[in-house]
């Protein structure tokens, strides 16, 4: 969440929405105190997000991150710190058949 904060901040970008599935991170950010052991992160996420820029902060099911998810496995595994898709890669088409079918789950998220 916070690498791609700071992505999305140092390409110019002024109005994002950060989608996560992880309650919590999600909840780190909304009331982190000084004890919790991520408490550093947490402030460098909320000197992001007070930026001259509108970040809205989303609390999402898993399910609707299955794109993201299957993308973030595959960057572990890469050589180079980052890559540019022109089409999606193997690994994604059968998720995006999923999105499209809505099916699967009782907790769809309709975005």
């Amino acid at each position: 969440m916070w690498k791609g904060l700071q992505l999305a901040w140092s390409h110019g970008y002024r109005r994002v929405i950060l989608e996560t599935d992880s309650a919590e991170a999600f909840q780190a950010i909304q009331k982190a105190t000084a004890l919790h052991p991520q408490f550093n992160i947490c402030q460098e996420v909320w000197e992001l997000l007070h930026q001259d820029w509108v970040c809205d902060v989303h609390l999402i099911w898993r399910e609707a991150n299955g794109c993201a998810d299957i993308l973030a496995k595959k960057a572990l595994g890469m050589t180079t710190r980052s890559e540019i898709l022109s089409e999606e890669p193997p690994s994604l088409v059968s998720a995006l058949a999923f999105d499209l079918q809505e099916g699967g789950s009782s907790r769809v998220v309709r975005l």
